[in-house]
Order: structure tokens, then C-alpha cells, then sequence
């Protein structure tokens, strides 16, 4: 029997990429293993499981306060672990790797970006949080019995800057739902009838760099007077706060607009009635929202960032992230070529067909055999 860590489902994390993961993975495997499968939960927020993570082990796993709940994990996973005597635990999530003597651990690498807070100074959540992912990044990966990284980058990085084994960590890249994204979209649904839009979906952290996107936004707002700038995300309040600091300095309260967290009903609309999707994060472990945006048939406009390359090749037009001028210079480009963004649209639609939540439970269920 395998065990697989859903807590993510419960969790801050169901809205966000690791959520998305944890999500697909545990529905494929599901449909590939059957009962081969069981699932580590928290007693919790039980509701917002899907129906085919079952059957559960469950114990109680509080999420708040985030730096100190690891500490509790290792009692809480190591309980279940001993009472459920999996062959193989899955930690899908940073939260949920513990190092197991007797039951080998696979371990999924979403990204590196933990290490920006690695940082003894500040104040005692900070503080803690630094803690927390010293540990994680190097003595609990380590100790893993293997590694799934979501990138090639993400594996390299392992490598140079954690010194992880090469041969201990496997690349699996992330999936997308076609079957929920689709450009037939286009036209219909919640946004089908909306004006022009560039579209960001995503966290407001540092790393997603949407102050250059607005003033970049606003370098080529005149020009397209019916434009607007939609903002997608569950986002903490305080980065929100600064974000609307950044609209109202730059006198764009008229033309950007804040979504909010979208429903998964409203996505697939949200996506293919877009003008163009435009993520310039400055790093990233791999890009979801690019692949969603490409099965939806929008062109993309990415940062220049080999994780990017990686993902969407030549089926997006590429920025450098840190340059404001660069980005407008992108954002101009495709919004006065109708034929590139065609053009961009048609290489996005080509490159997703093989990027299936299936073939990633496939990969997923072969590195499990393997330990």
C-alpha cells in the first residue's frame, strides 16, 4: 500500500499549485491503482476532500501557526505511518516530508524559493519560518529515498545548491485538464463578453513580480484605452494591501482589476476570453498557470527564465522580467499582432497534448516501484 499525503487538499494550499497537484495526482492514481492507494488526512476540513481520496488515515493536524506546525507533524505523520504500515509515503507537500527509518520516502520538489527566507534576523516568525525551511531544504530532502522534482530546473537547483544526488531525484513536470480547459471556451461563460483583458493568475508573493507588470501595464495603457488588467488569486491581505498602493501610485485604479480567488467554475471563461496571459515571475519551480493558458488557447507572455523555456519552448513570447521597458515592449508586441498571438495560441495548444495528469500518475506509480 501506498501512502499519499492529501492534507494540501485541506489546507491554504487547495487553491494554489501544490493543491492543483495534490489534486489531479490523487485522482489519476486513484483511477490507475485503486485500492493500492490509501491517504494521510487531517481530521479537519474532511469537506473539502474529493471523493476518491479514500480510504483515509486521519489525525488531527492543525495548519495555523504555519511555523510551528512541522514540529507537530512528526508525531502526527509518524502515528499514522505506524499504524497503516504503508510499503512507500508520499510527501506531495514541504509540510509533510518527515524522514522514516523503516518506510522508504518519496518526496515532491515544487521549488527552491523557501531559500529567499533563509534569514536568522528579523522578527520571531520570521525567525521560525527561516528555521523551518533550513530544515527542510537540508536535512529532510536528503533524507528522503527519492526525490520527484516538477522541473529540470528544479532538479538542477537541487543539485548545485542543496547537493542533492543526481540520481536520486526524478523529473516529473506538472500536468494540465483539458477536459476543463478548453478554447471553446471563448466567447461564452462569465467573461465571454468582457472587454479586452491581460490576464495574471497567481499569488501576489515577491517572486511574482507584479509591480513591474503594472508599470509596464501602465507604459501602454494609452494606447489601448479599452484595456484592462486582471488580476487573479486568493491572496494574504498584506500583500494585496501593497499591491494597492502600487495601482493607486500609478493612477490605475480604472484600469486594473482585482479578481479575488476564482472559482474553478469561472476559470476555464476567465482563461480563454483573455487577450493574452502574462506571467513574469522572476523565479518560479515550474508555471501551472502557463500550461492552463496555453490549453485555453491564450497566448503567453513569460519571463525569460529557464523554468519557462522549459514549459512552453517557442509557444510564448518571452520578457525579461527585471526590465520594465522589456516587459511593455512584450506586452505592446503581442497586443498589436493579431497573427502572433494567433500563431502563439496555435504552438500552445500543440505542446499540452502530451502533458497529461495521466502520464504524470504513470511516472509517479514507476518511482514508486522503483524503491
Amino acid at each position: 500500500m501506498i501512502l499519499i499525503d492529501a492534507t494540501p487538499l485541506q489546507s491554504e494550499h487547495r487553491v494554489r499549485g501544490v493543491g492543483t497537484y495534490v489534486y489531479y495526482l490523487t485522482r489519476e492514481l486513484t483511477r490507475l491503482a485503486g485500492p493500492s492507494c490509501a491517504f494521510f488526512v487531517a481530521t479537519q476540513d474532511q469537506k473539502l476532500l474529493p471523493q476518491w481520496v479514500a480510504p483515509v488515515h486521519a489525525v488531527y493536524r492543525p495548519h495555523r501557526p504555519a511555523q510551528v506546525y512541522w514540529l507537530y507533524n512528526e508525531w502526527a505523520i509518524r502515528q499514522v505511518v505506524k499504524k497503516s504500515h504503508p510499503q512507500i509515503f508520499h510527501a506531495t507537500d514541504f509540510n509533510g516530508l518527515v524522514p522514516l527509518h523503516d518506510v522508504p520516502v518519496v518526496a515532491t520538489l515544487h521549488d527552491l524559493t523557501g531559500l529567499q527566507s533563509h534569514t536568522k534576523h528579523g522578527n520571531l516568525s520570521q525567525r521560525l519560518s527561516a528555521w523551518r525551511w533550513r530544515t527542510y531544504y537540508y536535512e529532510k530532502l536528503p533524507a528522503a529515498t527519492h526525490v520527484i522534482a516538477i522541473s529540470e530546473q528544479v532538479k538542477q537547483d537541487a543539485i548545485v545548491k542543496l547537493g542533492l544526488d543526481a540520481q536520486k531525484i526524478s523529473v516529473i513536470p506538472h500536468g494540465v485538464d483539458t477536459d476543463t480547459l478548453s478554447p471553446r471556451h471563448k466567447g461564452h461563460g462569465l467573461y465571454g463578453n468582457h472587454p479586452p483583458y491581460l490576464l495574471y493568475l497567481g499569488s501576489a508573493e515577491p517572486h511574482k513580480n507584479l509591480p513591474r507588470l503594472l508599470e509596464a501595464f501602465r507604459l501602454v495603457a494609452s494606447d489601448y484605452p479599452d484595456l484592462s488588467l486582471y488580476l487573479g488569486g486568493r491572496w494574504q491581505q498584506r500583500d494585496q494591501a501593497g499591491l494597492d498602493k502600487v495601482i493607486d501610485d500609478l493612477k490605475l485604479r480604472d484600469r486594473v482589476k482585482i479578481l479575488g480567488y476564482v472559482h474553478p467554475e469561472d476559470k476555464p471563461s476567465l482563461l480563454a476570453n483573455a487577450t493574452a496571459f502574462v506571467f513574469v515571475s522572476t523565479a518560479e519551480g515550474f508555471g501551472l498557470p502557463i500550461l492552463e493558458a496555453m490549453a485555453s488557447g491564450v497566448p503567453v507572455v513569460a519571463s525569460d527564465i529557464p523554468v519557462f523555456r522549459e514549459i512552453a519552448t517557442d509557444a510564448a513570447l518571452f520578457v525579461n522580467p527585471s526590465d520594465v521597458a522589456h516587459l511593455a515592449k512584450g506586452l505592446q508586441q503581442i497586443l498589436a499582432d493579431q497573427s502572433l498571438r494567433d500563431d502563439f495560441a496555435r504552438r500552445g495548444l500543440r505542446d499540452i497534448e502530451s502533458l497529461t495528469w495521466h502520464s504524470v500518475a504513470v511516472k509517479t506509480w514507476a518511482v514508486y516501484h522503483k524503491q
